[in-house]
């Protein structure tokens, strides 16, 4: 993580079953875990604004029960 002034970064790795869509994604049961960067903006204390990207293909991948890359 990375912090200047009101401007925050930072690599995530996310985990957790999806139980509705997101990104375009369908849940179906399986487990995910992939690897997100974001990017925030601090406001008066409180995100203002947010940036991210992430592994789209390897959730994906993970959705339908195939491992990662």
């Amino acid at each position: 993580m990375v912090v200047d002034g009101d401007r925050v970064a930072a690599r995530l790795v996310d985990t957790g079953t999806p139980v509705k869509e997101g990104n375009g994604l369908a849940p179906t049961g399986a487990s995910v875990s992939f690897a997100e960067t974001a990017f925030y903006r601090v406001e008066d204390g409180r995100f203002k604004s947010m940036w991210y990207l992430m592994d789209a293909d390897t959730v994906r991948r993970q959705l339908a029960g195939r491992p990662a890359d």
